[in-house]
């Protein structure tokens, strides 16, 4: 046979091999001065045999030169036979390649008809697979989960056209291709976002090395969110999202709906002052403004990074973080005590305690229960400015008031879509996703909204008017205010003083609250404080309004409005933007045409002569496309895809190079304190104790045999301790 290209003939014998049940290898290569191949070997990839005799040798010799144990290897099993069968091309000129030698006989069994999907001839990692694993990868999906979705969509793992393990390469084979210059894409894909969004905001630090070693981010959409929900910021830091260590550290707030929503977003080689200042100044910058409140953990650092930046921030503590240490500060015997849990609860969480009742109550709590001496709770009540509701019943903490760790929520978020082992364009990619997936529950949530009619429970306008204004979910808040108002609280008294009335009410048992009504100018203000923390009015406040048809517009919190989310499109430095970005239209056509397939697909499932038909156009527009273009090499294909997905081509120059590996209190690698290792030697005394009771009690090893008990002992002896 002659072929008119060295490719068509291999791709020929190629073919024949999958069909028959055998792998092919190229054996030689012959090639001229100018570079043309004249001649080429192609022969059964069971040619030859394995050569383990000098490797055996060498591992020997390691062995016996003491160079240590030999670590374990993996078992390698071979398929050479020393199969003769193979072919041969040959330049012949203009005519093409002709085939000089062919040997057909085999020495071995062909493979199975079950076992040939595993062939490499029949394994084929096309741009569509490749497409398809990193789509997946950037929702953090898994080359085992990828490849077992792909054969649900194919219909069947024998349709799939390639196995798990070249599925895994696709990654390794994206990671290669960042290798070394992950941060020179990274900074080169921010910059392209920013020439598409001007008022996309990034900056970033290289050290003395040239290695990145901060960065600071945010789009358009996160910086309008800011301007409407970003009274109050939750910050707090998280580990093992990428390869490097880097300390991931978003920005985050609550929207109307009361959820997690994101400002911006920083990577941090180190937790020190200095990087902390710089990522502050960042995002100060990138805001155009300071929020009224930034809650963080107790880290000693931002103690002097906040009043250092925000000159009119005030700065708390998360409660959530506090409380959750109790346990382990009072000992297990004092954290089971239901009373001494509810009545702490009762003071350090309540909103209604002004300063000297809570002073007053928290030493009464430490002195009955012997913690005056705890160093701990000293500290915390010296602290108790900055975490303690009773001194912030002035300052609005929006829905972080009794907060659970807003950041911590947004952590475990951002956690579902990144990895330990992502690089830093792939971390990026991720992020997105979870950016995307949270305003995706926004909009749904915006949707909701708009044609909701909520049961009333109160014949009152003003319930009515609450319903309209607020969304569902502050609604909700807001009726059971209302309701309390008319079922729960009762009027004292009502006397007039400069012009005010002031209203006497009881709520509850023995408490009393006064509430201040300027009925000139609807305005209402109690004792209690709910509106000045929170932005809702109190059911006390609502004894006052009850004849009121509508809710004093003074009285309205924009930010828990329905109309405080954002619009389809939003203008920022009299620029135009879509809440989805910069629109790419041959992104969406792409988007298009996929979707028309699959519902034509669908369409013709049921009806075998339509869906002929259709396969046929398919084909021929497939053929079309092939013959109008150059047939690309995988090894092409695959660094097309991969690019496409980077955002990149390859980088010629790198000026930005991978940071170093962190080492900060969170990944693993700080050196334990004292305190820990008492505690594990605690626990590991714990076990010893467990252990020996259980040996030396005859009576619980009279029914064991000797061999059982010997091995009981020896579990004992081989602790180490």
């Amino acid at each position: 046979m002659i072929f008119k290209t060295l490719d068509a003939g291999i791709e020929f014998y190629k073919h024949y091999a999958s069909k028959v049940g055998f792998d092919t290898r190229s054996s030689s290569v012959v090639t001229a001065r100018d570079g043309t191949k004249i001649q080429n070997q192609i022969v059964c990839n069971r040619e030859g045999f394995k050569n383990t005799g000098a490797q055996h040798c060498h591992s020997q010799s390691s062995a016996d030169a003491g160079e240590g144990p030999s670590r374990p290897k993996r078992r390698r099993v071979s398929n050479r036979t020393g199969c003769r069968a193979r072919i041969m091309f040959k330049y012949i000129g203009a005519a093409g390649y002709q085939v000089t030698t062919f040997i057909e006989k085999h020495n071995h069994s062909m493979s199975s008809v079950l076992a040939r999907q595993f062939l490499k001839g029949n394994r084929n990692i096309s741009s569509v697979h490749q497409k398809f694993i990193l789509d997946c990868a950037k929702e953090n999906i898994g080359a085992s989960k990828s490849h077992g979705l792909y054969s649900q969509i194919v219909g069947d793992y024998f349709e799939v056209g390639a196995t798990v393990v070249d599925f895994k390469n696709v990654r390794r084979d994206l990671r290669a291709y960042i290798l070394g210059a992950d941060a020179q894409i990274l900074v080169h894909n921010l910059i392209k976002k920013q020439e598409m969004c001007p008022a996309f905001s990034f900056d970033y630090e290289v050290d003395e090395d040239g290695q990145m070693s901060r960065l600071f981010w945010a789009d358009p959409m996160s910086k309008k969110n800011f301007a409407a929900f970003g009274d109050v910021v939750s910050f707090d830091a998280t580990y093992s999202t990428n390869r490097y260590d880097l300390v991931f550290t978003p920005f985050t707030g609550v929207d109307n709906h009361k959820k997690c929503i994101t400002f911006g977003a920083g990577l941090l080689l180190k937790e020190d002052i200095e990087s902390y200042v710089w990522l502050f100044e960042n995002f100060k910058k990138a805001m155009g403004m300071e929020p009224k409140i930034i809650v963080t953990d107790q880290d000693p650092a931002m103690k002097v990074v906040i009043p250092t930046v925000f000159k009119q921030a005030r700065h708390r503590y998360c409660m959530w973080h506090i409380m959750c240490k109790v346990g382990e500060k009072v000992g297990p015997t004092l954290n089971k005590d239901e009373e001494f849990r509810n009545k702490l609860n009762s003071i350090v969480w309540t909103s209604s305690l002004g300063p000297p009742d809570f002073e007053k109550q928290w030493r009464e709590l430490m002195e009955k229960y012997n913690l005056v001496e705890y160093n701990w709770f000293t500290t915390m009540f010296e602290a108790r400015k900055h975490w303690i509701p009773a001194y912030f019943r002035d300052s609005f903490m929006g829905g972080l008031l009794r907060t659970t760790s807003r950041s911590e929520s947004e952590n475990y978020t951002y956690s579902r879509f990144t990895g330990p082992q992502s690089s830093l364009v792939e971390f990026m990619m991720n992020f997105d996703s979870a950016l995307k997936s949270q305003r995706n529950t926004n909009a749904k949530l915006n949707s909701d909204n708009e044609g909701y009619n909520p049961d009333m429970k109160t014949p009152l306008g003003i319930e009515k008017h609450a319903s309209i204004v607020y969304t569902i979910t502050v609604f909700y808040q807001v009726q059971e205010e209302i309701c309390a108002s008319c079922f729960k609280c009762m009027l004292l008294s009502v006397r007039e003083e400069g012009g005010m009335l002031h209203y006497d009410i009881m709520d509850g048992k023995n408490k009393r609250f006064t509430v201040v009504h300027n009925v000139n100018d609807h305005e209402a203000k109690c004792s209690c404080k709910m509106f000045e923390m929170v932005g809702l009015l109190c059911r006390h406040i609502f004894v006052v309004f009850r004849d009121l048809e509508r809710i004093p517009l003074k009285c309205v919190v924009n930010r828990w409005t329905k109309d405080a989310s954002l619009k389809a499109t939003f203008e920022i430095d009299g620029v135009i933007y879509d809440q989805n970005g910069p629109k790419d239209e041959k992104k969406m056509l792409l988007n298009k045409v996929r979707s028309d397939i699959h519902c034509c697909m669908d369409l013709a499932s049921s009806n075998m002569e339509q869906l002929t038909a259709f396969s046929q156009v398919i084909n021929e527009q497939k053929q079309l496309l092939l013959s109008g273009k150059e047939k690309f090499s995988p090894q092409h294909s695959k660094r097309t895809v991969i690019e496409s997905y980077c955002g990149s081509t390859e980088i010629s120059e790198i000026n930005i190079l991978p940071p170093k590996q962190a080492t900060n209190k969170g990944n693993g690698k700080h050196i334990k304190s004292s305190k820990e290792l008492a505690m594990e030697n605690k626990r590991a005394g714990s076990a010893i104790f467990l252990v020996l009771e259980e040996i030396t009690m005859t009576p619980g090893l009279a029914h064991l045999t000797p061999k059982i008990r010997t091995r009981k002992r020896n579990a004992f002896y081989s602790l180490d301790t």
